[in-house]
């Protein structure tokens, strides 16, 4: 009797090249070959259920990786990950051959942010992922932490390289300056020039 097993399996459109990752063994689908681990991304170590989104609302979701640790950080946290694709499937695999015969895409997203995770001898690269359909609904979509947007307002400002462990995004100009105080503070570590990001989003 034919034994047929659910596998589910992701693809990374990253700058490097295509990254192709399964959740156990190596298996072939649509002449592609997905594996357990990458030579320089690792393994997914954790991912978020997939969820439908209700009236205007879009499922987003994250997705973990363990990379190899002699993978340079620089490579992680590249600014160009912002906005690659990431599709994953779920398919009917056959042992025998490894072939995926048919699969559904149960997930189709482009990452958000990237967020780099330390922990007791572990790192892990935390990928916040929004679906493709869901930046239909950003009016102000480049209005975000991100060294690629912060480089098309301030050209070879690389600034926002050096933030690898922030916790969270929070979009730069959108809450008013504190009472008595003025853009452009001479104050020991005050704030920088007046203009804000949603200046120059104007």
């Amino acid at each position: 009797m034919a034994v047929t097993t659910l596998a589910t399996f992701a693809k990374f459109d990253f700058p490097g090249g295509a990254v192709r990752l399964s959740d156990g063994g190596a298996m072939r689908y649509d002449g592609d070959i997905y594996a357990v681990r990458d030579p320089v991304w690792g393994a997914v170590a954790e991912m978020d259920p997939v969820e439908s989104g209700i009236g205007d609302m879009a499922p987003a979701g994250s997705l973990v990786l363990a990379p190899k640790p002699a993978t340079a950080l620089s490579v992680l946290m590249d600014p160009a990950l912002s906005g690659c694709r990431v599709q994953a499937w779920a398919g009917e695999l056959d042992p025998a051959t490894g072939e995926v015969a048919a699969a559904d895409r149960i997930a189709d997203w482009v990452v958000d942010f990237v967020r780099n995770r330390l922990g007791r001898g572990t790192r892990t690269i935390a990928l916040a992922l929004i679906t493709r359909a869901e930046k239909l609904f950003l009016t102000n979509r480049g209005n975000v932490i991100s060294s690629r947007f912060h480089q098309s307002i301030w050209a070879g400002e690389k600034g926002c390289d050096n933030c690898t462990d922030v916790e969270f995004t929070v979009p730069w100009g959108t809450q008013p300056a504190p009472s008595g105080k003025a853009g452009g503070s001479t104050t020991p570590g005050g704030g920088g020039g007046g203009r804000t990001w949603l200046d120059a989003l104007r």
